[in-house]
C-alpha cells in the first residue's frame, strides 16, 4: 500500500489477498458474470488466448487438470447439448417473430378492409 497525499493506493493483488475465503468466493462469483470476463474466458477456450495474448494454465488434453483445460474438455463433452439448446432457442425466437409478423399483417389487412368498407 502506498499513501500519496490524501490518496491511498492499494494493489489489486494486495486487495485480493486481504479477503477472507468467503469474500473471495463472493468476488469471484460476481466477477464471473461480467461480460468482459466471460469474453476473455471464452476466447481462451475457443482461441487458446485472450485478445491480448494472455491465457490461464493448460495441461495435457489426455489428462486435463487445470480449470481452463477442464472447462475446455467439459464444453467439448457437452457441445451437442449446448448446440441443441441454442438451436431450440433460435427456433423459438423465429416462431415468435413469425407470429408477430403475421399478427401485424392480419391487423394491416383488417384496417385495409375497414378503410375500403369491406
Amino acid at each position: 500500500m502506498k499513501i500519496k497525499g490524501l490518496e491511498i493506493t492499494i494493489s489489486h493483488w494486495d486487495f485480493v489477498e486481504s479477503l477472507s475465503e468467503e469474500e473471495k468466493t463472493d468476488l469471484i462469483d460476481a466477477l464471473s458474470c461480467e461480460d468482459d470476463i466471460i469474453k476473455n474466458v471464452t476466447d481462451q477456450i475457443v482461441h487458446l488466448t485472450t485478445d491480448n495474448g494472455s491465457h490461464g494454465s493448460v495441461t495435457s488434453k489426455a489428462s486435463p487438470s487445470t480449470p481452463l483445460s477442464l472447462a475446455t474438455q467439459e464444453i467439448a463433452k457437452n457441445s451437442s447439448k449446448i448446440a441443441t439448446r441454442e438451436i431450440k432457442g433460435l427456433k423459438r425466437e423465429v416462431k415468435l417473430a413469425r407470429e408477430s409478423a403475421q399478427e401485424a399483417w392480419d391487423k394491416y389487412h383488417k384496417l385495409q378492409s375497414e378503410i375500403r368498407g369491406y
